[in-house]
């Protein structure tokens, strides 16, 4: 019989049963930056209108309990890497693909539902720590060469032609990750240095305008900054009601001239006239 008034994180767990060696965290970043899984979280709030609403004393605390989903198959784990990922899930494996995390910690269903996200985060990447090496084609030799001729290539040319073109596909992919990162940092670096020239001009104005920064080259000032905004926003106005201006159109009306009207009324001469 367990005493449930010990909280879980102060009970005994049990020590790594793995023998295996861990990568470190810059192992697993290199790895994700290059191939990275994609899975689906599902998240849902569930309220209670038949519960006890008021603003003071209210001791109906279901609403703020989150719980999140993931489907284990769908996090792309190795046989290692999934095995590790169960042990540290404890209680919370059932032996179902569908894991769920529930965090009822705080007072609101906002800070239960991120603090649920970073349980899984941390489980996520506490599991990546392990070999990625498919433990299941190493044991069996002829579920391995199934594989291998299933999607490499029956024949021993098909394979090496096949690793040939994926070592080259990696490579260029490698190389686009690395290009797209580097562009990243320069743009990050030209708004960083966008920033401090900014703020120097901030510095600037308001050593014109009296004030004592102790010679600070750089300085921000939340004022300046939001009358810049709100002078931007007007002239920005301005300029879409100069645009916006009725303008006068002259369109042309159909109709019958004074010349027509007068060419179709009876003349004197077509009247008829008495015997």
């Amino acid at each position: 019989m367990s005493y449930n008034c010990i909280p879980e994180w102060q009970k005994p767990a049990v020590q790594d049963p793995f023998d295996y060696k861990l990568r470190n965290k810059e192992e697993v970043k290199e790895e994700f930056k290059y191939y990275y899984d994609a899975f689906d979280i599902q998240g849902v709030y569930k309220k209670y209108t038949a519960g006890d609403t008021r603003a003071e004393d209210n001791l109906d605390n279901r609403e703020r309990v989150a719980k999140i989903w993931v489907q284990l198959n769908e996090m792309g784990l190795a046989p290692l890497q999934r095995q590790r990922f169960i042990f540290l899930l404890g209680n919370r494996y059932t032996g179902s693909s569908k894991i769920k995390i529930v965090c009822r910690q705080y007072n609101t269903f906002h800070e239960n539902f991120l603090r649920a996200h970073e349980i899984l985060r941390e489980l996520y990447w506490e599991s990546k720590r392990a070999p990625a090496l498919n433990t299941t084609a190493l044991k069996n030799p002829y579920r391995r060469e199934f594989f291998k001729k299933k999607f490499f290539g029956r024949t021993r040319e098909e394979r090496l032609a096949f690793m040939k073109t994926f070592e080259e596909m990696d490579a260029q992919h490698r190389l686009d990750v690395d290009k797209q990162e580097l562009g990243l940092m320069e743009e990050d670096a030209q708004k960083q240095e966008s920033m401090r020239k900014k703020r120097r001009e901030y510095a600037q104005k308001r050593l014109s305008l009296g004030f004592n920064d102790k010679g600070k080259e750089e300085v921000a000032d939340s004022v300046i900054e939001e009358l810049e905004y709100k002078s931007k926003e007007y002239e920005k106005q301005i300029e879409e009601q100069k645009e916006r201006r009725a303008v006068k159109i002259v369109t042309p009306v159909k109709g019958i001239s004074k010349g027509d009207i007068e060419r179709l009324m009876l003349q004197e001469a077509d009247k008829f006239k008495p015997i």
